[in-house]
Parts: structure tokens; sequence; C-alpha cells
């Protein structure tokens, strides 16, 4: 027979890449407002769950499990949250067995609009160099949370004429760094999007933490997508 609570489940490895407005479903007319949720990731038999700090657990409709490298880590996600019968319920049959479920009341879920995970608490720092050789630079200390673009200029392009733009720096919002860390863990623990060595095209990481410096190589076409995230920062 089952209860009240989620019935949790191993954790599911996931190589699927990450998408920082992941769509579920869409809110249908009629729904309530969209909510900011705060929690933590966890899986559970019937689906993906958000753990609040209060202990709400909410099921996000159409996520079967967290990627592997979101689970049990702090995750904010927006959508409509409502109360239906989402899980299948326990029965009793003629002969008194009881089917798998849970028993009670409506399930809490959440259907999500999109989710990110949480940048780790500061001190922390990540160098990035584009395919062309462009430096970024992510960090968080004291002070705040902040991000520097050194571009390449043509007197040091190999050509003698590409320039990068113009250097720029800014501070970045909890979200934005919660994105921009997002990818780039998705990135570091896929290895299918991994460069061998670094060669024209391929972007480089580098990152610092209270842990210790690690780094990786990654190939160009998942090396753009960072950039497009980068650009935006300088409102390109």
């Amino acid at each position: 027979m089952g209860d009240n609570g989620p019935m949790l489940a191993s954790p599911i490895a996931s190589s699927a890449l990450f998408l920082l407005l992941l769509p579920l479903l869409g809110a249908a007319r009629g729904e309530p407002a969209a909510e900011v949720v705060e929690g933590v990731a966890g899986d559970a038999k019937g689906g993906a769950i958000l753990i609040t700090e209060d202990g709400r657990v909410l099921y996000l409709v159409g996520l079967d499990s967290w990627p592997s490298w979101a689970l049990g880590h702090p995750v904010t996600a927006t959508g409509t949250v409502s109360e239906q019968d989402y899980l299948p319920k326990a029965t009793q049959d003629k002969d008194g067995a009881w089917t798998q479920g849970t028993t009670g009341g409506k399930d809490t879920v959440l259907q999500s609009t999109g989710w990110y995970m949480h940048a780790p608490p500061a001190p922390w720092s990540v160098s990035y160099s584009d395919g062309s050789g462009n430096a970024s630079r992510l960090w968080a200390d004291e002070e705040g949370v902040g991000w520097s673009y050194d571009p390449v200029q043509p007197a040091q392009s190999s050509s003698g004429t590409y320039s990068g733009g113009e250097p720029a720096a800014g501070s970045l919002e909890p979200e934005q760094a919660g994105q921009l860390w997002s990818r780039m863990v998705e990135l570091e623990v896929s290895p299918q999007h991994h460069a061998p060595q670094r060669a024209k095209g391929t972007g480089a990481f580098s990152i610092t933490t209270p842990d210790g410096e690690r780094g990786f190589l990654v190939v160009s076409d998942a090396a753009s997508g960072f950039d497009v995230m980068l650009k935006q920062l300088r409102g390109l």
C-alpha cells in the first residue's frame, strides 16, 4: 500500500543537452500566474521533483528526471503551480491486494517554462577563451558576481585585421550567473562536447573554486552556444 510522500528513485544519469528555458508544457488559459520556485532537485518514481525549503514537494510536469549534473543541487524553476491528481493512486482489488501508488489528496505540480541550477557560493571564477581567442571571465567574491570581456585586437590577431570588439564588464544577476554556470557544468560533464586539443573554433574553460582548479576544451558547436550567452551580456 502506498503512502502520501514521493516515491524516491535512484538518480538517473542524463546526457540531454541543457536548455536554459526548458519548455515542458504551455500554460493553458485560466491557469494561475507564473511563480518562481526555489528548491533542491530530486528524482522520484513519479518524475522529477523540486523540494522547497519549507518541505513542499512539487512534481515538474513532463520532466521524467533531472540531468545528473543538476540532481541534488539548488534549482530555480518558473511556472504555474497547482494541485492535481498527478500520481497514480493506490487501489485495492476484491481480494484485498493493493496496487502501487499513493494515497490521500492531490499532488502539487509545477508546469515549468524554464529552470536553472544555482551558481555555487563565492568565491569562484571561470576564465573562458572562445574560438577566436577572445577572453571572458566570470567571478563571484565578497563584493558580488561580475563578468568581463577582453577581446583580441587587430595587432594581436594572426591576420592583423581581426577585432573581437570592445572591452566590456559588468555585474551578474543571480539568474544570469545560474544560467551560465548551468550551461558550463553541462558541457563539462558531457564528453561528446569535448575537444581533444586546442584548435581554431574550440572553447577553453578554466574553473577555480575552493576545491582547486580544473579545465576542459569544447568543440566549436558547443562553444558557439556559450558564446551566444556571453554576447547577450554585452547587449549583442
